[in-house]
């Protein structure tokens, strides 16, 4: 699973706002923050996540594989007054804690970085060892349908202020596999990142879930692409 080291600092630049918008719409009858609750986001990013839950009350904990990352999400945190929040550098496939959480989240198609079943079992088993009975893990994953149509094989670029991305995808069939590159141009400076995601079917992921020890909630389609979802949005709880 490759990280975003380098483009970390412009992360909060290029993210799109709506996807922030939709996912805090479809958790806010879900993530419930109750005295005595607590909140885990894996792949944490820049630290969106904890820190909105840290500010309605939960104790709040964010992983991620990136220290570059973590340290912007730390920086975010450093003027406010919360001392129930925390950011850990980690992989979340070996991560462990005594903790146990009443919800774990993990967003933004981090799911799709990791390319072998195995490594899905593996990181389910470890949401549910660290969940706390009944508790809960939503994630995203990006569909197959997104990955070869949305993004497909394609070139683009996006503008911003002082920057610009040129962003290229190349979709393999044979693979199952999206490959991403993108270039961020910021003055003289030129940085280059590329991602493969791994597609999987619904199917895949739901017997990966029950295999783990999970109880199936619901499965939300997310962001239409000539009308068939291009993300779903899974709700499971540990049983």
């Amino acid at each position: 699973m490759k990280g975003y080291a380098k483009i970390a600092p412009y992360y909060d630049r290029f993210v799109n706002d709506d996807f922030y918008k939709t996912l805090l719409s479809y958790l806010s009858g879900k993530v419930i923050p109750l005295h005595g609750s607590n909140f885990l986001d894996l792949g944490t990013g820049t630290g969106f996540f904890p820190i909105y839950y840290a500010k309605l009350g939960m104790r709040s904990v964010g992983i991620d594989k990136d220290k570059e990352m973590i340290e912007i999400a730390k920086g975010r945190v450093k003027d406010e007054e919360l001392d129930n929040i925390e950011f850990i550098h980690h992989n979340i496939l070996s991560f462990k804690t005594n903790e146990r959480f009443s919800y774990v989240t993990m967003f933004f198609d981090v799911l799709n970085h990791f390319h072998t079943a195995s490594d899905i079992s593996k990181l389910f088993s470890n949401v549910h060892e660290h969940l706390e009975d009944g508790g809960f893990f939503i994630f995203d994953i990006l569909s197959q349908w997104g990955m070869k149509k949305m993004w497909g094989n394609d070139k683009f670029y996006e503008y911003y202020d002082d920057f610009k991305i040129l962003w290229v995808s190349q979709w393999d069939s044979s693979k199952q596999c999206l490959t991403v590159t993108m270039k961020i141009f910021s003055g003289k400076q030129v940085i280059k990142e590329t991602f493969i995601e791994k597609a999987y079917q619904r199917k895949t992921i739901e017997e990966k879930l029950a295999d783990a020890g999970f109880e199936l909630q619901g499965v939300t389609p997310l962001f239409f692409f000539k009308r068939r979802p291009s993300r779903y949005l899974f709700h499971v709880k540990k049983i």
